[in-house]
């Protein structure tokens, strides 16, 4: 891929992501920007990226040094991203990372919590698709 294109991927994932913060869990029809806004359930500030292009963010770099996917790599990067900005992560990506933190590995801890919560209801894997598309 062209690396101008990449980089105009990666930021426009991080504009959208902070054009649409401010609207998450608001009602589609509700929904007119025209303008960088802050609040919303996440209180950012105009302007502001969410854990989307966090997450986003670090896999690439997972791609990029390793060479490919690498699970223990991802998590750790995962972890240090949900530690610096808690504010972002919901219940299950919390009860996941915390399990990897306290040294489960992230398959194991992943499907601890998808069998203790009968499932999940994430869309977290589409936040990091970009990365996937680009390497």
């Amino acid at each position: 891929m062209n690396e101008m294109r990449a980089v105009g991927a990666f930021i426009g994932l991080a504009i959208g992501d902070a054009m649409g913060a401010p609207l998450e869990g608001l009602p589609p029809r509700s929904i007119a920007v025209t303008e960088m806004l802050g609040g919303g359930i996440h209180n950012t500030l105009p302007g502001q990226y969410t854990d989307d292009t966090l997450q986003a963010s670090a896999l690439a770099g997972t791609l990029i040094q390793c060479r490919g996917f690498d699970p223990e790599d991802f998590a750790g990067r995962l972890v240090r991203v949900y530690r610096a900005h808690p504010e972002f992560f919901g219940p299950t990506s919390r009860a996941v990372l915390d399990l990897i933190e306290s040294g489960l590995g992230p398959e194991a801890a992943a499907a601890r919590v998808h069998e203790a919560r009968g499932g999940s209801r994430s869309n977290g894997s589409v936040m990091r698709g970009i990365p996937v598309g680009i390497f």
